[in-house]
């Protein structure tokens, strides 16, 4: 299968910010408004990524270009990945995905 566009999609999309290390404990975020704000800005983050996946599986599996928001959406890790690796890995994620679906709904 091959995604075209996949990696020019990934390019398009400006690096982020190297982030700072959150505190681990929740005493610490508690006391720490502003690692408090990162800490759930990456829980809503990895919570969209999921279903940006599941858009871009339906999106090769019809052809049709990739969304840039779904993109965006994707972790730094995983865009890093797609620049790297290519289709391959992107069409790697989406198969994860899938998987972690089926085995959410078997439980």
């Amino acid at each position: 299968m091959h995604i075209a566009g996949s990696i020019r999609a990934v390019n398009d999309i400006p690096d982020e910010k190297a982030r700072p290390e959150l505190p681990k404990s929740p005493a610490a975020l508690r006391n720490d408004p502003a690692a408090r704000r990162a800490h759930y800005a990456e829980l809503m983050a990895e919570q969209q990524r999921g279903p940006a996946l599941d858009r871009m599986g339906e999106d090769i599996m019809a052809g049709r270009p990739l969304n840039a928001d779904d993109v965006r959406k994707l972790n730094q890790g995983d865009r890093e990945g797609i620049k790297e690796k290519g289709d391959d890995h992107l069409k790697e994620l989406v198969q994860q995905r899938q998987r972690e679906r089926t085995h959410d709904r078997d439980r």
